[in-house]
């Protein structure tokens, strides 16, 4: 069995969490255009945070209720959840503090809250995956490997740049697609003791909103 089979045989219980993740994208992309007023957008992001939380809080209070719900669906978990916060706990965190810290009613403010959960869905899912399959080298200071992160650096620049074409009023700045991937990059390695499903939603959304106001 070749190095690429192996790692394929090993990565496909974690098929649907991948798939369900690049998937995500539909959240940001309702966000911007389907012309949800911004206080029902917080809202609704606010109470699924708060149920994620609250399933949360049953996983921890009732062992039992923990194993059930990752036998259940072991392709949306990973071990590393099993005893703590789970991603999509932060994730459904951090598309609330995006709206709340970045969204409005004009469509700049919703660009910036809405483009970065298009960055983690692509750029995220393509350093998982490209790191799994093809990394070797680690990087020193940073989570992951090499080839992940070059991944997360171009899939999220590419986005971004189809938004500058497609978006008047995204921001023009040749430099923001290169910038956004990097910034997507080094918050999804960094060694932190939180989810990289909230860091780079965060720091990519302060970046295009900083740049927005320029």
């Amino acid at each position: 069995m070749s190095r690429v089979e192996f790692a394929f045989e090993n990565y496909t219980l974690k098929f649907w969490r991948k798939l369900f993740h690049v998937s995500s994208s539909w959240v940001g992309l309702v966000y911007i255009y389907a012309g949800v007023p911004h206080t029902v957008a917080l809202r609704v992001a606010g109470g699924v945070a708060l149920l994620s939380c609250l399933l949360d809080l049953l996983r921890y209070l009732f062992p039992a209720f923990a194993d059930w719900i990752h036998a259940s669906m072991s392709g949306l978990f990973i071990e590393r959840d099993h005893g703590r916060i789970n991603s999509a706990t932060w994730y459904a965190f951090s598309i609330f503090l995006s709206i709340l810290f970045f969204g409005g009613e004009e469509r700049p403010m919703r660009l910036a809250a809405g483009v970065p959960v298009l960055f983690l869905a692509w750029g995220d899912t393509a350093a998982s995956v490209a790191g799994k399959l093809y990394g070797k080298k680690k990087m020193r200071f940073l989570h992951g490997t090499r080839i992940g992160f070059l991944a997360c650096v171009l899939t999220t620049a590419l986005v971004c740049l189809v938004f500058q074409i497609l978006e008047p009023v995204m921001p023009r700045h040749f430099w923001l697609a290169p910038a956004a991937g990097l910034v997507a990059a080094v918050a999804e390695a960094l060694p932190l003791p939180v989810d990289d499903n909230l860091t780079v939603i965060l720091f990519t959304g302060l970046l295009i909103h900083l740049v927005s106001q320029v």
